[in-house]
């Protein structure tokens, strides 16, 4: 019992020591006085500032597919029917999915130049299906399966005629060759 009071007796102090206001030496006897006022107290802890938060990566740019973006001038859905109607262009519509292996490889086949001269005759639109689904669901000719390539008429309606020429998914155009898209493009842009 002696040898735990000897142990309590010196961390009472420094617990009462460590909540007990500064003091200063030079007062008298027995007298304590607050510290100096001209002593500067200690720095006070700064707040860290914080950047302004920054919109998340697009969901292609996480995915690492740009869709070659630098050339060709994608559209959502809805900026990209009001231009077809006000120029009366044709639209390419391709929809995709973040998760989909397919679609990182269909991303490449948009590099190619002549797919990049063809872009610029025609209203190029990709939509996420994950993140509007109602166009999605909309442009389900055959299936919900990603990705699909639609060409449509300036007032949104699909171009039957122009697909990729598969007896099931119709609109699944060639990830590995540009020639099979950019048929879809000259067909889509042909009069009739």
């Amino acid at each position: 019992m002696r040898r735990l009071s000897s142990l309590l007796v010196p961390a009472l102090f420094v617990l009462l020591a460590c909540d007990a206001p500064a003091i200063s030496p030079s007062g008298g006897a027995g007298e304590l006085r607050p510290a100096d006022p001209e002593v500067a107290p200690p720095p006070v802890a700064q707040p860290v500032p914080v950047a302004a938060p920054q919109a998340p990566p697009t969901p292609s740019a996480a995915t690492g597919e740009d869709w070659n973006a630098d050339e060709i001038r994608w559209l959502d859905f809805d900026a990209g029917m009001a231009r077809a109607r006000a120029e009366n262009k044709p639209v390419c519509l391709v929809l995709h999915a973040d998760w989909c292996p397919h679609c990182r490889t269909y991303a490449h086949v948009f590099d190619d130049p002549r797919i990049v001269a063809q872009a610029q005759r025609l209203v190029m639109v990709r939509v996420n299906v994950d993140q509007v689904p109602a166009v999605a669901g909309r442009y389900a000719v055959d299936g919900t399966y990603v990705p699909r390539t639609y060409f449509l008429k300036p007032d949104g309606t699909v171009l039957e005629r122009v697909d990729a020429h598969r007896a099931q998914y119709r609109y699944f155009f060639d990830e590995h060759d540009p020639a099979s898209i950019l048929g879809g493009m000259l067909a889509a842009l042909a009069p009739g």
